[in-house]
């Protein structure tokens, strides 16, 4: 199955491959145009039509939104939650299905880290990436790489699984 793993943000990152054949996915960042939201907005809708009118795309998986609260503030909420929908709704139009999943469930599966700062967090899951040869451009990119393999060991195992996946996942 086609999968496409997404970190929204106003750098996105994605991460694609078939999760039943592939050991590793396809990956880069979309970097969205400034001028605020609708701009945002807009450049994600294009990057992901672009993307989808290229590549069959059985399952787009996504970044969850933090929790209202941690947002911060309204702007970042607005772009969370806008970017989400604009995925959601494009998902549905090429008949795929769509699901999102927490980071800290992700780095936690994947790389056995718990939680910490946001920086710190970022900074291991492009270091976790590399140290496997998986030269992501970028934290976005990397968390992207994650939800694919968390995705992928989920798929394989079909089941919740407990504790880190990356010793069990074959890497390239």
């Amino acid at each position: 199955m086609t999968v496409l793993a997404l970190d929204l943000s106003s750098k996105t990152g994605w991460a694609y491959g078939d999760t039943a054949t592939a050991n590793l996915p396809a990956f880069g960042e979309w970097r969205m145009p400034t001028g605020g939201l609708p701009g945002r907005f807009h450049g994600l809708r294009n990057c992901l039509i672009e993307f989808l009118e290229k590549h069959p795309v059985g399952t787009v998986v996504i970044e969850a939104p933090l929790p209202l609260a941690a947002m911060n503030n309204v702007a970042a909420a607005h772009q969370q939650l806008g970017m989400r929908a604009i995925v959601m709704a494009e998902a549905l139009g090429v008949a795929a299905t769509i699901s999102e999943i927490d980071c800290w469930t992700v780095r936690s599966e994947v790389m056995g880290l718990r939680r910490c700062s946001r920086d710190i967090a970022k900074k291991e899951a492009v270091r976790f990436c590399l140290r496997r040869g998986i030269k992501v451009p970028g934290d976005d990119a990397a968390d992207a790489v994650l939800i694919w393999l968390w995705h992928r060991g989920r798929m394989q195992r079909g089941r919740p699984y407990d504790g880190p996946l990356f010793e069990n996942l074959n890497f390239v």
